[in-house]
């Protein structure tokens, strides 16, 4: 892995050590930022899926046999799909992303008297813990299978497959 640090402290000067301290403040908040845009987007993937499903709710109460509400649970399903799928690529960025200033930041707690997060995460590993993208990456797979079978339902319905009653 290539170091963060851009030279030696003994060619960088005096200042070395207020500077890292400012710097690793600085990223350190970064990494609270980029925590906060995450959660805020799982907000919104959380609530365009929870109305695609309410669409989807309504248009089968209208019935799978009318080919026009059938059609329309293919489209705004298939949507949810897609939605999904970009949903659970942006977690795995998020992880990515998250994973790389970690390394970042547990190199920089090297140069520091104590290592927080190096300690924090090998504590939790101790604990079996699950990192959060584990668990944060159900929702959209269950909202996808919801979807899937949204869609499976509107071709059906538009087959002429499942009728209602």
């Amino acid at each position: 892995m290539p170091s963060a640090f851009s030279r030696p402290k003994e060619e960088y000067g005096g200042t070395f050590e207020a500077d890292l301290l400012a710097q690793y403040a600085l990223f350190v908040e970064t990494e609270e930022r980029l925590v906060d845009r995450r959660q805020q987007e799982n907000r919104f993937f959380l609530s365009v899926s929870a109305l695609i499903v309410t669409g989807l709710s309504v248009l089968l109460e209208q019935g799978i046999s009318d080919k026009q509400a059938s059609l329309g649970i293919i489209l705004l399903a298939g949507a949810g799909l897609g939605l999904c799928f970009a949903w659970y690529s942006i977690i795995g960025s998020y992880s990515d992303l998250n994973s790389a200033k970690f390394e970042v930041i547990a190199e920089l707690e090297t140069k520091l008297p104590l290592r927080m997060f190096e300690a924090e995460w090998e504590a939790a590993q101790r604990r079996d813990y699950k990192p959060f993208t584990v668990i944060e990456k159900h929702v959209p797979f269950i909202f996808g299978l919801l979807h899937a079978i949204g869609v499976v339902v509107g071709v059906l319905g538009l087959l002429g497959v499942l009728h209602s009653s």
